[in-house]
């Protein structure tokens, strides 16, 4: 390739990677069909232009000391995707795998050319201290915004859940350790200015790790370390190599062993509490939730799993009564996902992966150039982390972490001849009418993944269209948006599920219950039967809402804004059990609701009334206290903060006075803010609340809601409490209305 096709070349490549790790690869490049779009057509441009230059240039043909892990993870997921559960799903995910497969192999042939590997390297660099120090300094200004609201103190970790464009914080610490990786391998070598950049970059992941308050990454973290330190122990030319930059260090420069570690104990002897805070945070047992429903779904189908992509479309149905559930894009733990999805074939392939990465990594470890065996040793470590993360998050589906885990595997594979030419690399033996065929094959292959994925995009788009439609009330866009979409790729749940509001806006209950009926059959979801139940009734068929509205309660507890919406339509129905049993249920979820006057606005409800208190009181056992207070009943506080929240609602300016005091001694405490919040509310004082509210928010944005009083409502321009749109966004990765009730049923705002 001439000088200046190079250099064109190279500035594709960078726009391109540039592009893969900040939006493309991220949080919002997956979940926005516009990015989705925009990425498949940057990555077809991109194969295309290598098809041509390969053609040319045999040198540029694909070759790869991975190639058995390649066809074993391609193989495992067309093995599992032959017997989805979810086809459809699960031949895009297969599409996505095979594109991802054709941009490894690209980036093996340009780590193999010194032109390529040299800028590919500086750029991972650039990457690695631009996104820490983005971080860092979103952090600092959310750690401001805590100062400005609460006064000085320890401030909040990861403030206001921010993580770049990842989605969040424990997302970016891994994207900023994985891309330490190319850093220290390069410039981390045995000297001194190697010892001031492994300095440096500690500091730098250390700082990040603390501030992102990922009890995954610490975890992860902590045992790579451990392990880095055994196997330096353990292997006499680490051991030698460690002792000799040690002892060179300290006599010349000790300042680049000790400065760092006195910056690390100053960060965490300055926010002890709000690690402690992140430590104890809970959340275990959803992520134990999350992995007993992946074996449940393994144990259905061991041998080829449910399909690929299909766990978060499956796994409510795997859920049972009295566990705690949630809308998440993953199980938390590639691995046990991976038997849920893939079942043994999947686990196969994974230590086919293992083994054949450690057999790249063994034999770069044995190299005599010393910047190889650099690179096996740093790149083992980084991988070790990114796998151990893995057990309690799941990064498999984001393209900007496979890259970025990527470019030490790819950097290996490249040079795993020890040559610089890329002719000269050792491959795969085959005749060459094989090769032709295989080639052949394999271009067409891409080049029907490359359609497929473009063309599946059309009916998002209108979906989008739709769904924005259906946010701003405008039904009747909204009602032939959706039509098109679910028509032409009716396999996506989100398209029947839009068309279906659409639908029962603009009066044909019908079509709407038929699109609902459509969606329970593949998700069994809580709103699309309440929906159903809802259309079902506006057609007369009293038995059918009644056993709907049973399968939209199934999860014990239910979320407040379908308990309370089934109570009413059950109630309207004719159904005073279930309509009992459904509002004791929203109000021991949601005690607020105890003080709305909607319960008396209707004399059935107000009937009721009585009951819906008792039993919501039974129900919520140590919140019960809650319900009382709202309910404007006797109170019996069972904590010295219960009992200052009943003095201060009532108006005692010494009671709310000692409330606000104590939020001094216990500034990260999110429940006492959100009761702050309300009582000040409940007493006029709207800034006070909103100050207060803010510093909730900072702490976790899941706590905003419990700051403010939950009301019912049938009008839709209010602010609901919905997060359920969020089940579209993880299962198909499509969006679905703000609102996903129908309006016959009642909704929740916050006030």
């Amino acid at each position: 390739m001439a000088s200046v096709g190079r250099r064109v070349a190279w500035i594709g490549v960078a726009l391109g990677a540039a592009y893969l790790i900040f939006i493309g690869g991220g949080w919002w490049g997956i979940y926005t069909s516009a990015l989705r779009l925009l990425t498949v057509l940057i990555a077809g441009v991109g194969l295309v232009a290598w098809l041509i230059v390969a053609l040319r240039d045999p040198a540029w043909r694909p070759r790869t000391f991975m190639w058995p892990a390649i066809v074993a993870s391609l193989g495992s997921l067309a093995i599992s995707t032959a017997f989805s559960r979810e086809p459809r799903v699960s031949l895009e995910y297969l599409a996505y795998a095979v594109l991802l497969a054709a941009l490894y192999l690209l980036l093996v042939r340009l780590l193999a050319i010194p032109f390529f590997r040299e800028r590919l390297v500086t750029l991972c660099v650039m990457l690695f201290f631009s996104i820490a120090g983005l971080y860092v300094v979103s952090v600092i200004g959310g750690w401001i915004e805590w100062w400005q609201l609460a006064g000085l103190g320890i401030p909040p970790l990861r403030p206001g859940f921010g993580g770049l464009t990842y989605g969040n914080p424990s997302a970016a610490l891994t994207m900023v350790v994985l891309l330490a990786v190319p850093v220290l391998a390069t410039y981390g070598e045995g000297t001194r200015r190697g010892a001031y950049v492994a300095a440096l970059v500690g500091v730098v992941v250390a700082t990040v790790a603390v501030m992102s308050g990922s009890r995954a990454g610490w975890f992860a973290l902590g045992l790579t370390v451990v392990a880095a330190l055994i196997t330096v122990a353990a292997v006499p030319a680490l051991r030698r190599g460690a002792l000799d930059t040690i002892r060179s260090t300290l006599g010349r420069q000790p300042v680049v062993i000790w400065l760092p570690i006195v910056i690390l104990l100053i960060e965490f002897v300055l926010i002890t509490p709000a690690l402690l805070q992140r430590v104890f945070g809970g959340g275990e047992s959803l992520r134990l939730t999350y992995a007993v429903a992946s074996i449940r779904m393994f144990l259905q189908s061991p041998l080829v799993g449910t399909g690929p992509g299909t766990w978060v479309i499956q796994h409510p149905g795997a859920i049972q009564a009295g566990e705690p559930e949630d809308y998440v894009p993953h199980a938390h733990n590639v691995e046990v996902q991976t038997l849920a999805e893939l079942g043994v074939v999947g686990a196969v392939a994974g230590i086919v992966l293992l083994a054949t990465v450690l057999r790249l990594l063994r034999r770069s470890a044995g190299s005599d150039d010393p910047l190889l065996r650099r690179w096996s040793w740093v790149g083992a470590a980084g991988l070790g982390y990114f796998f151990l993360h893995q057990l309690l998050d799941f990064y498999a589906n984001m393209p900007a972490f496979l890259f970025a885990a990527a470019i030490p595997i790819a950097y290996l594979d490249a040079r795993a001849a020890g040559t610089e030419e890329p002719g000269e690399q050792a491959r795969v033996r085959l005749q060459p009418p094989v090769r032709r065929l295989a080639g052949g094959i394999g271009v067409g292959l891409v080049a029907a993944c490359l359609i497929a994925l473009t063309v599946q995009e059309i009916p998002a788009l209108r979906n989008e269209a739709a769904v924005a439609a259906a946010d701003r009330q405008d039904w009747p866009a909204a009602a032939q948006a959706s039509r098109d979409a679910a028509a032409l790729d009716p396999a996506i749940a989100p398209y029947q599920f839009t068309a279906g509001l659409a639908a029962s806006a603009m009066g044909d209950h019908q079509a709407a219950a038929d699109y609902f009926r459509a969606v329970v059959a593949r998700a069994d979801l809580p709103e699309a039967w309440l929906n159903l139940a809802a259309e079902q009734a506006e057609l007369g068929d009293s038995a059918g809402a009644r056993e709907s509205i049973g399968r939209s309660m199934r999860l014990s507890p239910p979320r407040p804004e379908i308990a309370i919406a089934a109570g009413d339509l059950a109630l309207r129905i004719g159904d005073r059990q279930t309509a009992a049993s459904a509002f004791a249920a929203a109000l021991a979820g949601n005690p607020s609701l105890a003080g709305d006057p909607w319960w008396q606005a209707d004399p059935d409800r107000a009937a009721l009334y009585p009951e819906v208190i008792s039993n919501g009181i039974a129900i919520a056992e140590d919140r019960g206290w809650e319900i009382e207070l709202m309910a404007g009943r006797p109170v019996h506080p069972p904590s010295p903060l219960a009992q200052l929240v009943v003095g201060a609602w009532s108006g005692d300016r010494e009671q709310l006075n000692a409330l606000l005091a104590s939020t001094v001694d216990h500034p990260l405490d999110t429940g006492l803010l959100a009761w702050c919040a309300r009582v000040l509310r409940h007493l006029g004082d709207s800034n006070g609340g909103d100050t207060y509210q803010e510093r909730a928010r900072l702490l976790a944005l899941s706590a905003v809601e419990a700051t403010r009083e939950s009301r019912v409502t049938q009008d839709a321009s209010e602010h609901l409490v919905f997060a359920t749109s969020l089940w579209a966004t993880y299962t198909y990765r499509r969006s679905a209305p703000w609102d996903v009730l129908v309006g016959s049923l009642v909704h929740l705002h916050l006030e």
